[in-house]
């Protein structure tokens, strides 16, 4: 949890800064996509201009130089969100959140398709979202308005096709996310084992919102740290800006085409991959170790920073590089927006 939250506290450095910024072009778009590194044919990515800083040295004298090539080309994950309003809170500052032009850009760029499941307190969905799925052209959203007296929770798992209508197909592999919107970090104990089964599945992200709350709150909101999630102040706009904006921004997925112009000496064993989520103004480096395959990967170490590579695995030339699922988890939280990734060759011996 340490680099965890370092990386978080990196990007919040910058979240605001850029969050006006978001139809400009250091925003994610789909024009960039490499479709051949996955099978996701209109994934988002981030930046695709290699730079290579060395190189190696002329075959006459056997000698070698490290290379390093930077803003290698990474795909991001549309995102399914579904924001989950409970009784009792005041949503003043939420509000303010969704109606912002600066949050209207940024769904403009990263395109997450929201759902918003409201006990009739007055939660808003996205602009031009659809009540239900039982009419033609949900596309971008629902505001699925419940009678104040039934769960939220209950009208999440109960009839799922009220809403995932608009949700991105599964072949583009989006990721889930949740964001709950509570009084309390002291769910009540029905609603608190309903959404710990949605956490310990693994299929979902959840986050958490409450008043005065952070990440070190107790009851609900450490089970959501524990797994990884973000825990805000649902009675700050920073705050609960910073979560919404997390929640609906595309991520990084974990897997990348790799296609370096290298020359022997040096060869795919001798790669190093720098990852950073923090973006140029609050950098945090993170180097990721390789290893010789996914069964070597640390899987019982959260903070483990380790990577395998798949020779060819794309094609003759075009290789895979995967993260282990630690890193790839933490990587999997954060947005895209700000993520790069350097590939640096160390010289054997």
């Amino acid at each position: 949890m340490v680099l965890h939250c370092r990386l978080l506290v990196g990007s919040l450095v910058v979240l605001f800064a850029c969050f006006s910024e978001a139809p400009k072009s250091n925003a994610v778009d789909s024009s960039g996509s490499d479709s051949s590194a996955t099978t996701v044919a209109d994934s988002s990515t981030t930046s695709s201009s290699p730079a290579d800083s060395s190189s190696t040295a002329s075959p006459t004298t056997g000698e070698c130089s490290d290379v390093v090539f930077d803003d290698r080309l990474v795909e991001a994950a549309p995102v399914n969100l579904v924001v989950l309003a409970l009784l009792g809170i005041d949503p003043t500052y939420f509000n303010a959140v969704v109606a912002s032009e600066d949050f209207e850009g940024l769904t403009l760029t990263e395109d997450p398709r929201m759902v918003v499941i409201d006990p009739m307190i007055g939660v808003p969905g996205l602009a031009n979202s659809c009540p239900t799925c039982e009419g033609d052209g949900c596309t971008t959203g629902v505001h699925l308005v419940i009678d104040g007296a039934v769960s939220p929770v209950a009208a999440f798992f109960d009839d799922a096709s009220l809403y995932t209508c608009v949700f991105h197909p599964e072949e583009l592999e989006p990721r889930f996310r949740m964001l709950v919107l509570s009084p309390t970090s002291d769910l009540d104990p029905t609603l608190a084992a309903a959404l710990s089964v949605v956490i310990s599945q693994g299929q979902w992200d959840v986050d958490l919102a409450c008043p005065g709350c952070d990440e070190e709150s107790p009851d609900f909101a450490a089970l959501v740290v524990a797994a990884g999630g973000f825990v805000s102040n649902l009675d700050d706009e920073e705050s609960i800006g910073s979560a919404t904006f997390l929640a609906a921004a595309r991520p990084p997925r974990c897997g990348w085409a790799i296609d370096d112009p290298i020359e022997a000496p040096l060869g795919l064993a001798d790669l190093q991959v720098t990852v950073d989520a923090c973006g140029s103004s609050a950098p945090c480096p993170e180097v990721m170790a390789q290893v010789s395959g996914p069964g070597v990967c640390d899987a019982d170490d959260p903070s483990a920073s380790e990577f395998w590579v798949l020779a060819d695995g794309l094609g003759p030339g075009v290789s895979l590089v995967s993260l282990c699922p630690p890193a790839c988890e933490r990587q999997s939280r954060l947005p895209a927006l700000f993520y790069s990734v350097t590939h640096t060759y160390t010289c054997p011996g």
